[in-house]
């Protein structure tokens, strides 16, 4: 199960397209994770009734309700509930190419990587391949999410952790609901259109 999974990442880490869908989904948390500390800036310039920053008059008042309330920048649960519902438009993306093209790819592996794949039992395949799947998912939802959580805690207050706790278990909760459901879809769509067509 081991093997399949280890090889099942290293055929999908080899595509440029997962690479440049990751530079993407990338983006999306470097948005979420500055915000946050644009949020904190803004709120020490409340005070004021507009700043200049170079040449752009920015108002603190509009950018905290911007960032706050409309982005929900806030560390909130609907901070990261947001943040893993747009990652998981990515996640889907790479894993219907991963799902449609690695099976059929033959790369240069080591005869050692490829050998376990070939002589595994179904089971023990699907365990495999559904744990690279699960892997991958955690790796660019359920994990940045939680780095996002820290991160409100340290520019805000140590109370975050305490006063917030139970957002750790929702990040989480969240993070295995998605991982499942789109472990469980991808694998039965890997299936059925791996069944051999029935000649009338």
């Amino acid at each position: 199960m081991w093997p399949i999974a280890r090889t099942g990442l290293l055929l999908l880490l080899r595509h440029w397209l997962f690479w440049l869908l990751y530079a993407l989904s990338l983006m999306i948390f470097l948005m979420y994770f500055f915000g946050q500390y644009l949020l904190a800036w803004f709120r020490t310039q409340i005070g004021e009734d507009r700043i200049t920053v170079g040449l752009v008059v920015l108002h603190p008042g509009e950018l905290i309700e911007l960032l706050a309330d409309k982005l929900k920048l806030n560390g909130s649960a609907a901070t990261y509930a947001n943040y893993i519902h747009y990652q998981g438009y990515m996640v889907m993306i790479v894993l219907a190419l991963a799902g449609s093209g690695v099976d059929r790819q033959r790369l240069p592996l080591r005869q050692s990587a490829v050998l376990p794949v070939q002589a595994a039992r179904p089971a023990h395949y699907l365990l495999g391949k559904g744990l690279a799947v699960a892997a991958f998912i955690n790796l660019m939802t359920t994990l940045p999410a939680l780095v996002l959580f820290v991160e409100y805690g340290l520019v805000y207050s140590w109370d975050h952790f305490t006063r917030n706790g139970y957002l750790v278990a929702g990040i989480l909760g969240y993070g295995a609901v998605l991982t499942v459901c789109l472990t469980l879809l991808l694998l039965a769509t890997a299936a059925w259109l791996r069944r051999p067509c029935r000649s009338s």
